[in-house]
């Protein structure tokens, strides 16, 4: 099934909404799902629309809103690139483990 450049668009535009929102409030689940609610019933109530200057005004809003929303520190994952415990722990390597290195003697 293939979907039509101004679905694709707009679905876009309510990813990032959704993403920038969990940037921001991902330590509070309530105030996150009451975030995403409101996002949701803004597209909701542009659903409706069938004039494409409306469409088009609509989705630059939508655009614009999730430029605003942006987070100055975006979520990372702990453990990966960027987070900050990426490197800790590291595991030994196995190497060192089957072959060690000589002592030095003098």
């Amino acid at each position: 099934m293939s979907v039509t450049p101004h679905v694709a668009r707009v679905k876009t535009v309510y990813r990032r909404i959704l993403k920038n929102y969990f940037d921001w409030f991902h330590l509070s689940r309530h105030r996150y799902a009451e975030k995403c609610t409101e996002a949701r019933d803004a597209f909701e109530a542009n659903r409706h629309l069938t004039d494409p200057g409306q469409i088009e005004l609509a989705v630059r809003e939508g655009e614009e809103h999730a430029l605003r929303t942006l987070s100055g520190e975006p979520y990372r994952v702990q453990r990966l690139p960027g987070g900050n415990m990426f490197g800790r722990n590291v595991p030994f390597p196995l190497d060192f483990i089957k072959n060690p290195p000589r002592p030095i003697i003098p």
